[in-house]
């Protein structure tokens, strides 16, 4: 027995305490407290052996063993999380790239035409839209996609003074955190399959020295005329000032962060040449009216309209997919400056009023495809922004509804009788 204890002690990890092989208790360098044999109550009459199991230092190791799965237990939520975390930002990375394509795609009873954004990050479905070649995965990128086209604009802008020209003038508005996606738009724009006489870019002034050495090269090979903007009137900046200067021109405008489709002047100009005397749109709304004859929210509208829909004031122009404006349509007063500033974020909306108050129809100019639009440029976009103020029959929860319901519902007679 005292051979297999002296064994024992000698295998004892450290910090466990020794077998007293004459008292039968734990010994760890100082005199114990556990009661020796003959004093212990709980272990009267017991022998030294089984008290030695009892007290057996190695019935440690089921402690050691719980341990073992706990540590386990963390390092496995640690890679948990930092697998998450690394998921998380390869998710950020995509949607930062991510574009989407809309496209009417299906009709309804009424024969309404209805726009549902496709999303998606396949790169090719703008490569499509600006003449480019289809890549392989690994160049499927943004970054790839404008390398090639600024390598080849100095060409393709060559081949678009070949096409047949119109007087038209395409007019577009950005301001710095859209610079970045400028040059897609421009691009886009060179490729259509008629071409403009002027393609007018307009900045507030004071943000011209920021521009990109992209829109720079555009500039200096002549592709677009920069048109510095005096105040800044943010989107009224894409039809203020170069209705001012181009007065006889029908007038195209853009948006700064979408690819456009070859045949949108194409498509629009026909409009125009149909309808001389209608603005014509390609993204629209249609008016609803409630059933006591007022007219309903903006939220409520309806997207899109009729395909074969005559000219008319229930029909409300979206900048986003291409307008098209007749020449001098509007003469704009110190009056109207001011309205343009208090709804400075609601380009659409004022210019509908501004069209209803001078008796100007939209007419609808249906397209299969809008156009391709980076999803980070929506959510930065000016339409994002959102105002919670009540009215007496809604909760209009974005400015154009205010616009909407200030501007344009005071004329909603004139909007009944079409």
């Amino acid at each position: 027995m005292s051979n297999t204890i002296w064994k024992m002690n000698q295998n004892l990890p450290k910090g466990y305490s020794k077998i007293n092989t004459e008292e039968g208790y734990l010994n760890s360098g100082e005199e114990s407290k556990e009661p020796k044999e003959g004093n212990n109550p709980n272990n009267k009459n017991i022998p030294t052996e089984i008290n030695m199991q009892v007290n057996n230092p190695f019935n440690g190791k089921k402690d050691n063993g719980k341990t073992n799965k706990r540590r386990k237990r963390l390092t496995i939520i640690a890679i948990i999380i930092i697998v998450g975390f690394m998921i998380y930002e390869v998710v950020s990375l995509f949607l930062d790239e991510m574009v989407y394509i809309y496209k009417k795609i299906e009709y309804d009873k009424n024969n309404m035409y209805r726009i549902k954004p496709i999303f998606g990050s396949d790169i090719n479905e703008m490569r499509q839209f600006v003449g480019l070649p289809i890549q392989s995965h690994h160049r499927n990128n943004v970054k790839a996609l404008l390398d090639e086209m600024m390598a080849n604009l100095e060409s393709e802008y060559q081949k678009m003074r070949e096409r047949k020209q119109t007087d038209v003038i395409i007019s577009m508005a950005t301001y710095p955190p859209r610079y970045k996606y400028v040059p897609y738009t421009l691009y886009s724009i060179i490729q259509n399959r008629v071409a403009p006489e002027k393609i007018v870019v307009t900045v507030f002034k004071d943000h011209i020295p920021l521009l990109t050495k992209e829109i720079q090269r555009f500039i200096d090979l002549g592709i677009i005329e920069l048109l510095p903007a005096r105040e800044n009137l943010k989107p009224h900046d894409k039809f203020y000032y170069v209705m001012e200067k181009y007065r006889n021109n029908p007038i195209i405008t853009i948006d700064d962060d979408h690819l456009l489709p070859n045949f949108l002047i194409e498509d629009l100009y026909a409009s125009y040449k149909k309808h001389p005397n209608c603005i014509s749109a390609r993204q629209v709304k249609t008016k609803v009216f409630k059933s006591n004859g007022e007219l309903d929210a903006y939220l409520f509208w309806k997207d899109s309209a009729k395909k074969d829909a005559p000219p008319s004031f229930t029909i409300y122009a979206q900048g986003v997919g291409g307008v098209l404006y007749p020449p001098a349509i509007f003469n704009f007063t110190a009056d109207d400056l001011d309205i343009m500033k208090k709804y400075i974020t609601v380009d659409d909306s004022t210019l509908n009023y501004f069209e209803l108050r001078q008796g100007t129809k939209v007419v609808f100019v249906p397209s299969d495809i809008l156009g391709i639009g980076f999803w980070e440029a929506e959510r930065e976009g000016l339409c994002m922004q959102v105002n919670n103020k009540h009215f007496e029959n809604a909760q209009l929860n974005s400015k154009n509804d205010i616009a909407a319901y200030e501007l344009i519902r005071p004329m909603q007679a004139k909007i009944s009788n079409n």
